[in-house]
């Protein structure tokens, strides 16, 4: 699985965070418009009652002067019958335009069927005669009967449309209560989800970013204390790995560059040492060896012992001062012709057959023993280390180099690590110092030189030289 990028996780967690901040905000919101809904229409529902109490008061006013005229029997209350009926329509009219639910409708309806057949009555019956004086008991009684029953009826009609009014009204109040209660849960609900988001974004930036930098900050003070092992899990978010990667290239290199400081610190002063000891040595050793005696079989391995340590100091005079004569061409395929020629008696001798392969044409400007040492070891090595019957090549590489293939053993793997180090050798004759002289001179040279195992079995070693023109 790919791994993600901070910034997609981070531009993810924004994201997640705005969106449900904004959905908490919304349901909020709708939960707070349903609580001024149910609110506005409670409201409603009581100036619509305040409305039909003031048509019930309006309609009892017009009655009482009604009944007033109807105890005098004259036109003395007919003045103010006029300004309660103009109250009336007044009252009338507000109601008529009000939303009130289907039952009021119908109670309303019916009041205002009994209070225009009140009107009518009084203003074609009663009325009139009031005016001519023409009123009498019987007549009055009469009348009134029919007045009462209708103002009683838009009166009943009138409270019942009321009562449907506070039905209403009181559900509407219960369905407040429950949109405010609702509107608190989500609130809260809404409160949770943010700090839920905000817990999960700051776990999420926690393991993607600050974790692993944590982490890399503490692997950074181990190399500092110098643990020079310390290296930095390359994973998580692409931009932690990728400054994990970067940090382990970092650490290899300073790990490489100290190695090589310490080599060279290492091998300049061993230099120094060495050409102070060889030179204090090889003039006894020298006498030692021209001494006549030593040719005598009963001293045969004081001879021995005394060649294997003039080799030694030759080795530690080349590795102090390789290559001490002036650079000039070498054309590496006549080198490797020469060397071929100097050491085939050596491989005849042990059975084996040296040859030369390919062609190149690089030209070094360098010391010739120098080059002539290195290809010497690497040859004489290949020969010592492939058994009897093998063949031993000499291959020429163009843009490449040399390499030269044995059939021999291999290298043990703890010889490989260290195997230009001065005084490490896989074999028991060996003084260790050949193949760390080879490394100065084709480090010398800008080149490299490296050992690989051989498919079917053997070594090769490469001479990468840098390519010169003469």
């Amino acid at each position: 699985m790919a791994a993600r990028s901070a910034r997609a996780r981070f531009n993810l967690i924004v994201a997640l965070s705005l969106g449900g901040q904004l959905l908490a905000a919304l349901a909020v919101g709708l939960a707070f418009a349903d609580v001024r809904g149910a609110a506005r229409r409670e409201a409603g529902l009581n100036q619509q009652r305040v409305a039909l109490s003031a048509l019930g008061e309006a309609a009892l006013a017009l009655y009482t002067h009604e009944a007033h005229t109807y105890i005098e029997g004259g036109p003395g209350h007919l003045d103010h019958l006029a300004a309660s009926e103009a109250r009336l329509e007044q009252a009338v009219a507000t109601v008529v335009g009000l939303p009130l639910p289907g039952e009021a409708v119908d109670e309303l309806s019916a009041a205002l069927h009994a209070l225009s057949a009140e009107r009518s009555h009084f203003a074609t019956v009663v009325a009139p005669a009031a005016r001519a004086g023409s009123l009498d008991r019987a007549q009055a009684t009469t009348a009134h009967a029919v007045t009462e029953s209708l103002a009683a009826q838009a009166a009943r009609r009138i409270g019942a449309a009321m009562v449907a009014l506070d039905g209403e009204a009181a559900r509407a109040r219960a369905e407040a209560q429950h949109a405010t209660r609702r509107a608190l849960v989500i609130s809260a609900m809404a409160v949770a989800w943010g700090a839920l988001l905000a817990w999960g974004s700051a776990r999420g930036l926690s393991m993607g970013l600050i974790a692993p930098l944590d982490e890399l900050g503490q692997v950074a003070r181990r190399l500092g204390y110098g643990e020079r092992d310390a290296r930095a899990v390359e994973a998580g978010d692409q931009e932690v790995a990728a400054l994990a990667r970067g940090f382990n290239q970092m650490a290899d290199r300073l790990r490489a560059d100290e190695e090589a400081r310490v080599r060279a610190e290492r091998l300049a002063a061993l230099g120094e040492l060495s050409a102070a000891v060889a030179h204090e040595l090889l003039n006894p050793l020298t006498v030692i060896l021209g001494d006549p005696r030593l040719k005598e079989p009963e001293l045969r391995d004081v001879r021995d012992e005394a060649e294997h340590a003039r080799r030694v100091v030759v080795g530690l005079l080349g590795f102090a001062r390789p290559g001490e004569e002036p650079a000039t061409t070498v054309r590496l395929g006549e080198l490797a012709e020469r060397c071929v020629e100097r050491l085939g008696p050596t491989a005849d001798a042990r059975d084996q057959t040296l040859r030369v392969t390919g062609e190149a044409q690089e030209a070094l400007i360098v010391s010739p023993s120098a080059a002539r040492q290195v290809l010497d070891n690497l040859i004489r090595n290949a020969i010592e280390a492939s058994p009897a019957g093998a063949e031993v090549t000499v291959e020429l590489v163009p843009g490449v180099g040399v390499r030269v293939h044995d059939r021999g053993p291999g290298l043990p793997e703890v010889v490989r690590r260290r195997l230009y180090e001065p005084f490490v050798t896989g074999r028991p004759d060996g003084t260790g110092l050949g193949l760390a002289v080879c490394q100065r001179v084709v480090r010398s040279l800008g080149g490299t030189l490296r050992h690989d195992d051989r498919p079917g079995g053997g070594t090769t070693a490469t001479w990468v030289v840098k390519e010169r023109h003469a």
